[in-house]
C-alpha cells in the first residue's frame, strides 16, 4: 500500500492547473474587455469615484466586486489576480493638485512591473478626441478656450482645472503650465513628477511598458524649454520602453517637438539621428553619383502622397494638401475598417488621431493624441506628413539636391487668405471707399503684399528654376478689397515676376534646356 504524503497547505484552488486557474481569472471578467479592447481606469477616480471610461468610445469599465473575494482570498491568487489586471487594462492619471500622485506612490513593486499601458497626465491644455476628416483639426485643440468650460470646485480636480465644453464627460482641461498656472505650483508639480518617476523605474519590466506623459506648457514662456527637459529627464533612467509618447505643448513648437522626438528615440533605445554639426564625414548616400541620389530622395517624405504642398501667409510653413476623406474608417465601405490604399492611399498621414485610426488592428494600444504636426509632441504613431528637415542638414551636396527634388516634383498651392478648401474660405469683407476719393484705395487690400511674393520670398533663389506648378489661390475678396492700380502690392508683385523670370531664365542656360513652370490663378467661389 503507497504511503499518502503530508496533506498539501495549499487551497484547493492554487493546486488547480495554472492555465485553468487564468480560464477562471477571465470569467470572473478580470480581463473583461470589450469588442477585445481593454478598459482604461482612472487612478484619481475623480467621477464620482467610478472607474475612468475609455475616452473615445465612452465604454464603462466594470466594477471589480465582480472578483474583489479572489483579491482577499490569500496572497498568492492576490498576485496572480493583480497581476493579470494591471497588465491587461490601460491605467490613466491625471495631476491636478499637491498630492495626486499618491495612487502611483503606493503600488508594489509586482504591480509596477506587471503594468503594460500608463498615461501620465502632469497638465492637458486640450482633448484627446477622434475627429473625422471634416472636423479634422480638432476643434477642442484651437478653439474652446477655458472660459468654455465649467470650473470646478477646489478639492475634486483643482482649483485651475475645468471641464472641456466639447467632450464634457472625459476631458478635464488646464492652462498650459507656466502660463496660467503659478511658479509654485510648477515646482510642486517637478517635484512630485521626479518622485513618482524614481519610484516606478527600478521596477518597470524591459521592453514591457507602453508609457505616455502629457505636459501642455507655454511655447511663449521663457522657460518652456527648460522645464520639459525637466520633465524629459527623470524617462533617463527608466528601463527601455516598448513605446513612448511625449507632449510637451498644445500648440506646435520646434524646439519642444525636437525635445520630445529625443526623448522617445532615447526612452525606446533607439539610435538618434546626427544633427548637421555631427554629420562631419560624407555618408553613403552622399557618395553617390546624383542621378542615384536623385532617385533614391524622390522615396522620402519629400515628395507627400498627394505631390501637393500648400502654404499660407498666415501659416508661414509647408503643409499637406489632401483631398477630404469620406470614408472614414468605415467598416461598411472598407472590409479592412480603413481607407483602401487604392482610394486614399495617404489617410494616415494626414489625420494620425481621426476616426480611421479606431479601425486599426493596434487600436487597443493607442495613446491619444500626439500629433507632431499639431502639437509639440512625439510619438511613434504619428506619421503625418512634415517637410523632411534633416534630409536639407546632412550635407551641402545632399542640400541641394533635396531641395531639387522637393520643389520640382511637388505641386505647390500658395494661398492670399488661410490654406482652407475654397468651399470654406469665407469672404473677407472691406468697407467701401469714400464717394469722394478723398482716401487712398490702396488701404481696401489688406495686405501689402501677395501672399505669392511672400511665397517667393521663401523659396531659396537658386530653386526658384526647379519650380514646375504654381496654383495661387485667392478667397472671394469684396468687389472694392482688391489691390487697384499703383497698390504697392501689385508694384511688389511685378518686381517678385521680374525676379523669377531671371531665373528661370538662368535655369535653361545650365540645363541647356527650358524649365516649364506652369502658374494657375484661382479665385475661390468664383
Amino acid at each position: 500500500m503507497r504511503s499518502q504524503g503530508p496533506p498539501s497547505c495549499e487551497p484547493g484552488f492554487l493546486q488547480l492547473p495554472r492555465r485553468a486557474r487564468y480560464r477562471i481569472y477571465r470569467h470572473v471578467q478580470v480581463t473583461k474587455s470589450k469588442w477585445r479592447l481593454p478598459f482604461v481606469y482612472d487612478f484619481n477616480l475623480w467621477r464620482s469615484h467610478a472607474k475612468f471610461p475609455d475616452r473615445w468610445n465612452r465604454r464603462i469599465p466594470h466594477p471589480a466586486r465582480e472578483f474583489g473575494g479572489l483579491l482577499r482570498s490569500c496572497r498568492a491568487i492576490y498576485t496572480e489576480v493583480t497581476t493579470l489586471f494591471y497588465s491587461t487594462h490601460r491605467f490613466v492619471i491625471h495631476y491636478s493638485q499637491p498630492g495626486s500622485f499618491r495612487p502611483l506612490l503606493a503600488l508594489s513593486p509586482a504591480i509596477i512591473s506587471s503594468l503594460t499601458k500608463l498615461d501620465i497626465v502632469l497638465n492637458q491644455s486640450s482633448c484627446h478626441q477622434f475627429v473625422n476628416s471634416e472636423c479634422y483639426p480638432p476643434e477642442c485643440c484651437y478653439e474652446v478656450g477655458l472660459g468654455g468650460g465649467v470650473r470646478l470646485s477646489q478639492g475634486v480636480l483643482g482649483k485651475n482645472v475645468y471641464i472641456c465644453q466639447l467632450y464634457p464627460k472625459h476631458h478635464p482641461h488646464q492652462p498650459s503650465l507656466l502660463g496660467a498656472s503659478s511658479d509654485d505650483y510648477a515646482d510642486t508639480l517637478l517635484k512630485e513628477w521626479e518622485e513618482v518617476a524614481a519610484h516606478l523605474a527600478p521596477h518597470i519590466t524591459h521592453n514591457n511598458l507602453c508609457l505616455s506623459v502629457v505636459c501642455d506648457l507655454d511655447p511663449a514662456h521663457e522657460n518652456a524649454l527648460k522645464v520639459a527637459k525637466q520633465i524629459a529627464a527623470p524617462l533617463a533612467v527608466f528601463p527601455q520602453l516598448k513605446d513612448c509618447h511625449i507632449r510637451f505643448s498644445k500648440l506646435w513648437d520646434r524646439q519642444l517637438q525636437s525635445l520630445a522626438c529625443d526623448t522617445v528615440h532615447k526612452a525606446r533605445a533607439h539610435t538618434l539621428p546626427l544633427s548637421s554639426a555631427q554629420s562631419t564625414k560624407r555618408t553613403g548616400l552622399a557618395c553617390l553619383p546624383p542621378e542615384l541620389r536623385i532617385r533614391i530622395l524622390e522615396y522620402t517624405d519629400l515628395i507627400p502622397p498627394w505631390k501637393e504642398v500648400s502654404w499660407s501667409r498666415q501659416d508661414q510653413k509647408y503643409l499637406l494638401n489632401h483631398p477630404i476623406c469620406d470614408l472614414d474608417g468605415r467598416r461598411d465601405l472598407s472590409p479592412n475598417g480603413a481607407c483602401p490604399p487604392d482610394v486614399h492611399h495617404g489617410c494616415l498621414l494626414h489625420q494620425c488621431h481621426g476616426g480611421a485610426a479606431m479601425f486599426q488592428p493596434d487600436y487597443d494600444t493607442h495613446p491619444g493624441c500626439f500629433c507632431r504636426r499639431r502639437h509639440g509632441a512625439f510619438s511613434s504613431r504619428c506619421r503625418c506628413w512634415t517637410p523632411p528637415t534633416y534630409l536639407f542638414l546632412i550635407c551641402r551636396d545632399l542640400c541641394r539636391d533635396a531641395q531639387y527634388v522637393f520643389f520640382s516634383r511637388n505641386r505647390f498651392i500658395v494661398h492670399d487668405f488661410h490654406a482652407t478648401p475654397p468651399d470654406e474660405i469665407p469672404p473677407v469683407q472691406h468697407e467701401p471707399p469714400p464717394a469722394d476719393n478723398s482716401s487712398s484705395l490702396q488701404k481696401y487690400y489688406p495686405f501689402d503684399r501677395l501672399a505669392a511674393a511672400e511665397f517667393l520670398d521663401v523659396v531659396p533663389d537658386h530653386c526658384l528654376g526647379h519650380l514646375r506648378f504654381l496654383e495661387l489661390v485667392f478667397p472671394p475678396y469684396a468687389p472694392h478689397g482688391w489691390p487697384r492700380t499703383n497698390h504697392p502690392a501689385l508694384t511688389d508683385w511685378a518686381l517678385t515676376t521680374k525676379k523669377l523670370r531671371h531665373a528661370l531664365e538662368a535655369s535653361r542656360n545650365s540645363l541647356q534646356q527650358s524649365p516649364v513652370l506652369k502658374i494657375r490663378f484661382i479665385v475661390a467661389g468664383v
